[in-house]
């Protein structure tokens, strides 16, 4: 989804699949988010420590992580940078909602991009 209010008529409606919000939410939504077990895209650890302190006891926050393949648009450029958040996501693992698979494929995503970069 592109706007957060689409995300959210959809869950008034009675829509229960996953949803996600491609774009970088507002930390002022992140309680909505919450509410309506929404997905967001996070693209960075300073995103992630001050949405922390906001989210509502027992309604974690379901996070996406965007990975910057090469566009510079948005996204975590280095490994360095995706460790961080894994840490982070594992000290705070009762507030956000993160699968620990997409951890291992982030992580073999990382590989190949700086294998890239160098090659090129």
């Amino acid at each position: 989804m592109a706007l957060l209010d689409e995300a959210i008529q959809l869950r008034q409606e009675g829509f229960q699949e996953p949803i996600l919000i491609l774009g970088i939410s507002r930390l002022e939504d992140v309680p909505i988010l919450c509410e309506y077990r929404i997905s967001t895209t996070v693209s960075s650890l300073d995103w992630l420590e001050k949405a922390q302190t906001i989210i509502p006891d027992g309604k974690p926050l379901i996070v996406h992580l965007s990975i910057d393949t090469g566009m510079g648009r948005i996204g975590v450029r280095t490994p360095e940078q995706v460790q961080e958040i894994e840490q982070f996501l594992r000290e705070y693992d009762e507030q956000f909602v993160f699968l620990k698979v997409s951890l291992l494929i982030l992580r073999l995503l990382m590989k190949q991009i700086r294998v890239s970069l160098n090659t090129n």
